[in-house]
């Protein structure tokens, strides 16, 4: 028969266990107290946040392909932003095509004037066909309209947000609560902001240990590296500044049109005198179309230097 203290020391260690196994069945929150609880980044915890992100942005990819409004929006909406950026370079270069092609440049104005003339009658539908015809000329995807939202369009995406979160939870067993917060924490160290609460070198160290995995998932984009710019720049290691650097914006666009305008010198005078002729014969839509191939002339290139 056990004395007292074999009893104590039984019921001690039974309690220990009992412990143990409730800690380890109990979400992170409730381990700490309720939500008040700060989360600590463990490379455990980073492992599961990755897992849930994972998990989410899969279901995701599921939805994308389902066959619903909101759906075949989100991909008509993908095919648009291609036709735009292709629409954006054609129209860059259609000055200069235009120039140097007259027949382009009658076909163009003839479709000009076709449109102005159907506004004067107020034919819209009409107007709107000569424009896309023009449109077309300088580049075909220009004619790519923007896709209107669905009625449902928010409640959709509410639901797919829903569902990622579902999937997200689930892979990562975290509570909604606790995968906020973790994502939050986590996200705040990859953006190199303040994360809520005290965060110590060794969260700091787990989080970017995944930093490849976690920022794609989190849509993080690292920034372009010092000294990488857009358009026209000095020459590297050269002390130079990049063109308009220490000079206003008005200032730079005003040497960037006067540079075109030397450039195209010959297109511009032979433009000008077809645009006194349209403009005796009272050819408005001509003389707008002239017009408006003489102003993208002299602005090629000219949006960025400011």
């Amino acid at each position: 028969m056990r004395n007292g203290h074999g009893r104590l020391a039984a019921t001690a260690r039974a309690a220990v266990v009992a412990l143990v196994a409730l800690a380890s069945a109990t979400p992170v929150s409730a381990q700490l107290g309720g939500d008040a609880g700060t989360i600590v980044l463990t490379a455990d915890m980073v492992e599961r946040l990755v897992a849930g992100l994972e998990a989410g942005e899969a279901e995701r990819q599921v939805a994308a392909k389902e066959d619903t409004p909101y759906d075949r929006h989100s991909r008509a909406v993908a095919t648009y932003e291609t036709a735009k950026s292709k629409c954006q370079q054609g129209q860059q270069t259609f000055a200069n095509r235009m120039a140097a092609d007259e027949k382009m440049m009658d076909e163009y104005n003839a479709l000009i004037n076709e449109m102005v003339e159907a506004q004067g009658r107020g034919d819209s539908r009409v107007a709107m066909a000569y424009n896309d015809s023009a449109m077309a000329m300088q580049d075909p995807s220009c004619i790519v309209k923007e896709p209107q939202q669905p009625g449902d369009y928010y409640a959709a995406q509410r639901e797919i947000d829903s569902r990622a979160e579902r999937q997200a939870m689930k892979a990562s067993g975290f509570t909604r609560s606790e995968l906020a917060q973790v994502r939050e924490r986590a996200e705040a160290v990859l953006r190199g902001g303040t994360p809520p609460g005290d965060l110590s070198a060794s969260e700091t160290k787990a989080v970017s240990a995944r930093a490849g995995e976690l920022k794609p998932l989190l849509g993080i984009q690292d920034p372009p590296p010092p000294g990488h710019c857009q358009g026209r720049a000095g020459t590297a290691g050269s002390g130079r500044p990049a063109r308009g650097h220490g000079t206003s914006g008005a200032s730079a666009m005003g040497e960037c049109v006067t540079r075109n305008a030397a450039k195209h010198e010959n297109e511009l005078r032979a433009l000008g005198e077809r645009a006194e002729a349209a403009q005796q014969a009272g050819n408005t839509g001509k003389l707008m179309a002239i017009a408006d191939t003489m102003q993208q002339l002299q602005m090629a290139g000219c949006q960025g230097a400011r």
